[in-house]
């Protein structure tokens, strides 16, 4: 299957609805975003009306000189905003693994292809990164997000492609993208990834970025990472995704319970790591239909938070 083919095949019944924020978005030039956002002040291009001075607001000396100084008014804009998405997403060896309907790299073209078609809906502005390990394998500034998501998946799924940078740095590649986010605008940020390496780099680039921008996890796992098999009895040989080494199992059900109960643990973990932060998190699992990827992923989109 060529990369066209499969750029068309991860489109497949993703469903567009757009992108919500709860706060102000702030791009600093605005390229024609459908995203409209109610100002007061003379910052905006068209005036929408006007409402009841509050303090803060700049006073409308006109208006409220015609009630004799009884009541207050300001004038208020609508400013066409939009917002800057960026969609960055894991390559390593342990998101090519996959015993239950698909991969974890295929998963995860899904996520990015969901956030990135979404980001078109309204017009607004999407950049994209693509790391392994401590190899920040692509970087690209924002910019229109349908011209984004083509190219975006182009290189995410091209197994032959030549990345940008191959030199590994001191920091890992996940935090050489987060510290290149944009520094003049707040961003929604997606961070797609198996989640199975952490370094304290990480860590310290994740509480920094996340002081500026809005930063959403979206896990992707397999269903063999968190259940044994159900059936079968005695010793069974499992893969360990990230060493690649293989380790001998018991099967029974007690070792299905503590199996299960080890992986619930160490998300658990993760999700509250996060949270310190103030990153959510959502997961997902490659047994996953596509409408049930949706059910998931649109009301993230939508601005729901998880907590």
């Amino acid at each position: 299957m060529d990369i066209a083919d499969q750029i068309l095949d991860t489109l497949v019944g993703l469903e567009q609805v757009g992108i919500q924020v709860a706060w102000r978005t702030s791009a600093p030039h605005y390229t024609g975003s459908e995203r409209d956002s109610n100002m007061t002040g003379e910052t905006g291009f068209d005036l929408a009306g006007m409402k009841e001075w509050e303090p803060g607001d700049r006073l409308d000396t006109r208006t409220t000189g015609r009630t004799g100084w009884r009541t207050r008014y300001t004038r208020v804009y609508e400013q066409p905003r939009e917002l800057t998405v960026y969609a960055i997403v894991e390559d390593s060896q342990s998101v090519q693994y996959g015993m239950v309907n698909q991969t974890k790299k295929q998963l995860a073209a899904k996520l990015m292809a969901s956030v990135l078609l979404n980001a078109t809906a309204l017009n607004d502005l999407s950049g994209y990164a693509v790391w392994s390990g401590e190899h920040l394998q692509r970087f690209r500034k924002p910019a229109p997000a349908g011209h984004t998501l083509y190219a975006a998946l182009s290189f995410y799924l091209d197994s032959e492609r030549e990345n940008d940078e191959l030199q590994p740095s001191e920091i890992s590649g996940l935090g050489q993208a987060l510290t290149r986010l944009p520094a003049d605008r707040r961003c929604l940020v997606f961070v797609i990834s198996d989640c199975l390496a952490w370094s304290e780099s990480d860590r310290d680039a994740l509480d920094q970025a996340a002081s500026q921008h809005d930063i959403v996890f979206l896990v992707v796992g397999d269903l063999r990472e968190r259940e044994l098999p159900d059936e079968g009895f005695g010793f069974r040989d499992i893969e360990d995704i990230q060493t690649g080494k293989k380790v001998s199992v018991f099967l029974s059900a007690e070792a299905r319970r503590r199996w299960q109960e080890d992986f619930d643990r160490r998300r658990e973990e993760m999700r509250k790591r996060l949270e310190n932060f103030g990153i959510s998190m959502e997961e997902f699992f490659t047994d996953q239909t596509v409408d049930e990827l949706n059910e998931k992923i649109v009301p993230v989109l939508a601005g729901q938070r998880s907590t």
